[in-house]
């Protein structure tokens, strides 16, 4: 093997230079006893930050031994280097049946090993091999970054070399440098790796930087990749010694002294990786290449530079902290909470997740400004969503993450996201183990082709499992694949036509539409109020009701900050229609809206779908479900049960009775010590909206009801008649969402696209928009809730344009036909209590009778 020198300030590095004759300039890093002493440090290190039960492999090696066969197991080790990993292996596996085998292009490797290891030298490993296809039990690979040519070739070559149902493990070190709390500016180290390093790699054809697209690869050349995520795991590694951790104290310094203090000099770990491309791919003299490493190590050394990772914020939300992402930014929520005017509810459905669509969508910029006081940093990359503690997520500390990293398989993060940011980070990421198995050729490749033993499908009904089962691959069928891709690329687009829309000026408030509508609410509280001086009770709760129905849409607007976009204007003016004139609350109305805007149709979650006694929506419901908006569990008992099982009889008649329940859900809320805020700029609110819905009462219930209509019948009559008059627009509330999914995908599914499977739109013609208020648009309006309803329509075209565009259905019906199908929905629902009921008469019975039904 031919080699050069490096040499400067007293210090050698001898670099690979050839190989052999077939392989020359192949190996880019030194290969002297400095370089060989580094990377024994780098496999501690490795070691150190794996979890104490895997750091040598995750392959259940043991159980892959055939005692009766007793056909031994073989490990083979590609890139060996010294040897270390293949010795401690062997070391740890006594047993004769084990067999382990390393391959590498230098002759770093000791000459004298142990029994059953095979060490073969001068060996390229992306040249054919013959050590045997379909014969290893666990292929490794470990830090062969800037050495591969072709990753996809070399992963096939491995996948045809590991038995069926053997394992593959990869560990590499992404070294990027990374920060996300602005804490490492552009200099040294940014432009060692950026700028100078990187890039030769890959003019030689040989990167080095971790490509995040491996689990894909791998999936192409065979492998079976978790659907969980849980085949890749990622552990920090601090650049210095910032971190308080015990376990990333050690690890990260094991990793300073290889690349900083380690031996003569300063700075040989970033020698090793960068003296190679900078003097025969840059040309640059030693000493250039030498004072750039230097200086990139001492930016490196400076102890304020900190990262903020995932299993960082982890630990925060495990301690009660309200973090959100927020356009790749932290947001520590907690202090704000108890001021939210929208109630604390809605922030505990962002805990952990990227809410940036979300918050946009119902926010002000004004808003959004306000909320960077309360930012703590800058995520890593892209976010993996969790699923929020209130949804029934957990958290773990970080000292409970150090333990369970200790004691179980791994940390393993579930990936999803519902919108894409980088930032650089100061730590190299340590990404170990892909660790991938080949699929046994006599399994099967899709779930549909499972049969559960036994299982006799004649005779039963399905069950509720089965049935939530079959509506979840409906959706998933029907809809964009999950994966980070499609559902970025649906989130650009959305914000895209976010953008289109603003710049056709359909933000802006069509404030002459108000003035007609202003004229139609006086002619129909005139209508009322001279029917009531000429005895016509009957006829004024018509007019009344029609000015009821009327008004919600122009609260609905000040709601949703859609008419002056000026917080207290827009609130009094709400107050004003809702509490004095309507009796009920927008303080409830705007809690109850803002929930419902970020879980639609979420049985568990959406107050708008959860009204258990009468109606239920999902079969979801049979399971006594405990509501996260109302605290308690929503009994599926014998009323229930009876009930549900003639809603779809029961669904206008019940609608009747809408209001009633509206004017409960108001005072409760006014009521409640805790839901209301008590705090913050909406602290007066409250006190405003129960002297509202007191005045109410003075002219509805007594002026009107009391003093102006003589007798009980009439008073009845006048009731009734106001408040029955309200149920359509009860039909149109329920109709946008009663008929459409309830499903739930999980973290990984973007805003807009759960917002259009889970929201219907009603087509009707122009000219009948006044009685739907234009609302009957809601699948735009849940995309964008800030644009004014009268707007709707015209934004409905680009809405539709950009659903063909990313492949999600738009739903629209018409009012009949949506009727038709939200009765369909409540009906399927019916029927389904009958074989709930059915299932528990079986399970019954097989308990008194002791019979075994289990599968």
């Amino acid at each position: 093997m031919a080699e050069g020198t490096a040499t400067t300030g007293g210090t050698t590095h001898t670099l690979a230079l050839d190989v052999a004759d077939y392989c020359s300039g192949q190996y880019l890093m030194p290969v002297d006893d400095k370089e060989q002493e580094r990377l024994d440090i780098m496999h501690t290190m490795i070691l150190a930050a794996r979890p104490k039960r895997h750091r040598l492999h995750h392959a259940p090696l043991r159980e892959m031994y055939d005692p009766e066969t007793r056909q031994g197991t073989k490990v083979l080790d590609l890139g060996h280097g010294t040897g270390i990993w293949l010795l401690d292996m062997a070391e740890r596996y006594a047993e004769a049946h084990t067999e382990f085998h390393g391959v590498d292009l230098s002759n770093m490797a000791p000459r004298h090993v142990l029994p059953r290891v095979n060490l073969y030298q001068h060996v390229d490993f992306e040249s054919p091999m013959a050590l045997g296809e379909d014969s290893f039990d666990l292929i490794h690979m470990q830090m062969g970054l800037g050495s591969v040519a072709n990753w996809p070739l070399l992963y096939q070559k491995i996948y045809k070399h590991l038995k069926p149902g053997g394992w593959f493990e990869h560990v590499e070190i992404d070294w990027t440098p990374r920060c996300e709390d602005n804490t490492l500016p552009p200099g040294k180290l940014q432009d060692w790796w950026h700028l100078y390093v990187k890039e030769p790699y890959n003019v030689v054809g040989r990167p080095i930087e971790y490509n995040h697209n491996t689990g894909g690869l791998l999936a192409a050349a065979g492998f079976y990749i978790p659907p969980d995520g849980a085949g890749h795991m990622t552990f920090r590694i601090p650049m210095n010694g910032w971190s308080n951790r015990t376990r990333e104290e050690h690890v990260s310094g094991t990793w300073w002294e290889t690349a900083m203090s380690f031996g003569e000099g300063h700075g040989h770990g970033f020698e090793a990786l960068s003296m190679a491309v900078l003097t025969r791919v840059q040309r640059w003299s030693a000493d250039h290449a030498r004072k750039l490493c230097e200086d990139a190590m001492t930016e490196a050394s400076n102890p304020t530079i900190h990262a903020f990772n995932v299993l960082h914020v982890e630990g925060l939300i495990a301690e009660g902290r309200k973090i959100v992402i927020v356009d790749g930014h932290v947001v520590k929520a907690d202090a704000w909470c108890p001021y939210h005017p929208g109630g604390e509810t809605a922030i505990l459905h962002m805990v952990g997740r990227d809410g940036t669509d979300e918050i946009r969508a119902l926010h002000s910029a004004e808003t959004q400004a306000f909320m960077q006081k309360f930012v703590i940093g800058k995520i890593e990359g892209q976010w993996d969503n969790f699923l929020p503690p209130i949804q029934g997520g957990t958290f773990r500390k970080p000292e409970e993450t150090e333990q369970a990293s200790n004691e179980q398989p791994g940390d393993e993060i579930a990936e999803s996201s519902s919108s894409a940011s980088s930032t650089s980070t100061p730590s190299p990421l340590f990404e170990p183990t892909d660790g991938m198995r080949r699929r046994r050729r006599s399994s099967v490749s899709s779930a549909s082709s499972f049969e559960l033993p036994g299982n006799d499908v004649h005779s039963k009904p399905l069950s509720m499992d089965e049935i939530t089962s079959q509506q979840l691959e409906a959706d998933l069928r029907k809809y964009p694949a999950l994966d980070r891709m499609v559902q970025d690329d649906i989130v650009t687009k959305y914000r895209a036509l976010d953008d289109q829309l603003r710049d056709a000026g359909l933000y802006k408030c069509p404030y002459t539409a108000y003035a007609f509508e202003g004229l139609r609410y006086l002619a129909l509280f005139t209508s009322f109020a001279l029917s009531v001086h000429y005895g016509q009770y009957a006829l004024a709760g018509l007019f009344l009701g029609l000015f009821w129905h009327q008004l919600v849409f122009t609260a609905h607007d000040a709601g949703h900050m859609g008419i002056t976009h000026d917080f207290h204007t827009d609130t009094c003016i709400g107050i004003f229609i809702a509490d004095f004139l309507g009796g009920l609350s927008i303080g409830w109305w705007k809690r109850n809206h803002n929930v419902h805007h970020i879980v639609t149709n979420s049985p568990e979650h959406d107050p708008d779908i959860e009204h258990m006694p009468f109606f239920a929506i999902s079969h979801r419901f049979f399971d006594s479900l405990r509501s996260t908006y109302y605290d308690r569990i929503m009994d599926f008992d014998a009323v229930a049960q009876c009930v549900v099982k003639y809603q779809h009889y029961l669904y206008y008649p019940l609608l009747c009775f809408g209001r009633f329940n509206l004017y409960r859900l108001s005072w409760a809320y006014l009521l409640s010590p805790t839901q209301a805020p008590r705090k913050g700029p909406a602290w007066w609110h409250r006190y405003l909206e129960i002297a509202g819905n007191l005045f109410f009462w003075y002219w509805f219930g007594y002026q009107t009801l009391y003093l102006r209509i003589p007798t009980w019948s009439s008073r009845l009559a006048f009731i009734m008649i106001s408040h029955m008059v309200t149920a359509p627009l009860h039909v149109q509330i329920t109709l946008s969402h009663f008929a459409m999914s309830t499903a739930d995908l999980g973290t990984r599914e973007s805003f807009p696209q759960k917002m259009l499977r889970t929201t219907m739109d009603v087509d009707c013609p122009q000219w009948l928009d006044f009685v739907h208020g234009g609302l009957q648009f809601q699948a735009v309006h849940h995309l964008y809730p800030r644009i004014p309803r009268h707007n709707l329509r015209k934004a409905q075209p680009m809405v539709v344009k950009f659903c063909d565009e990313v492949k999600v259905p738009y739903t629209i019906y018409g009012f009949t036909k949506g009727n038709q199908e939200v009765i369909g929905r409540l009906s399927e629902v019916a029927k389904q209590v009958e074989i709930y009921e059915a299932c528990r008469k079986v399970a019954a019975k097989d308990l008194v009778e002791g019979h075994d039904h289990r599968h």
